[in-house]
């Protein structure tokens, strides 16, 4: 059923097991670390309720991503809820990046939670729960997805046991990102520099810090946004490693740098003050 999945065999044996009880949660919070596979299991587990093997359209699959969500979206999804389901059993719906929902947007999902429909399922996958209401996350079943041992994943990788190695390295307990990697071989060039730059953010010194953060304002916005998302990993990992309170304050610095970004702040300024935010 969870083919293409590595790991988390926990979790898909929860899911699993609702299914076959038919006690199944109105809604999910999938949490846990970015590219681990939170949103396919969503996917998979959502076409298995619909009883629809393929990759494709499903009239009763309705999925939100793109980034911020917006109430507008939130409106539109609970809308369709609300029609009874065209083929299905159930209407499931996916948002993935939950995090990005607006407080409004929130507060409209709400209502969803409030009073769901017996045929909706709704699924959250987010790598920031806290990011969402608690009002939310009360009403949900949470389950939480951990960094993939990487001999579970390492037929992803290359057959070249140099290249294996840094492959593994890189994609540090992440089965998605070692499968962007393989597939875009200048991804791990691109990686190894962000590698760079977070061995800097780690430094005491704060002047090739603020070198950085003048080198890094001049990015697109969304490649900024990935050496972001990719420092989150590295502190995500560090933590796993050693649960100190410096490193739980650089995730939530650098998830509050992410999130203004959004809100077209001047970069300049925004990593000069991430800069001197971080703890060593």
């Amino acid at each position: 059923m969870f083919t293409g999945i590595y790991g988390h065999q926990k979790q898909i044996a929860l899911l699993t097991k609702s299914m076959q009880s038919g006690k199944i949660a109105h809604a999910f919070l999938f949490t846990g670390p970015s590219f681990v596979g939170k949103h396919e299991v969503a996917k998979i587990f959502a076409r298995t309720l619909l009883e629809h093997s393929r990759n494709d359209f499903h009239p009763d699959l309705l999925e939100l991503s793109e980034e911020p969500i917006k109430i507008e979206q939130i409106r539109d999804l609970a809308y369709k809820l609300a029609l009874r389901p065209y083929q299905a059993k159930y209407k499931v719906a996916i948002i993935d990046n939950a995090d990005s929902m607006t407080i409004e947007a929130q507060n409209a999902l709400l209502k969803i939670l409030e009073e769901p429909k017996i045929y909706t399922i709704l699924i959250l996958v987010t790598s920031n729960p806290g990011k969402l209401l608690r009002t939310i996350s009360s009403r949900t079943q949470k389950i939480n997805f951990g960094l993939v041992p990487p001999e579970e994943y390492q037929k992803l990788l290359s057959e070249n046991p140099e290249d294996e190695q840094t492959l593994l390295t890189l994609s540090a307990g992440r089965p998605g990102l070692a499968r962007r990697i393989t597939a875009d071989p200048e991804l791990v060039e691109k990686i190894k520099g962000i590698e760079s730059s977070f061995n800097i953010i780690q430094t005491q010194d704060i002047s090739e810090k603020l070198k950085l953060a003048y080198d890094l304002a001049d990015l697109e916005t969304a490649d900024l946004k990935q050496v972001l998302d990719f420092w989150l990993m590295g502190y995500e990992q560090l933590l796993n490693q050693k649960p100190t309170l410096a490193n739980a304050k650089n995730i939530v610095q650098i998830n509050l740098s992410r999130k203004f970004l959004d809100q077209n702040v001047n970069s300049k300024l925004l990593l000069t003050n991430l800069m001197l935010n971080l703890q060593t």
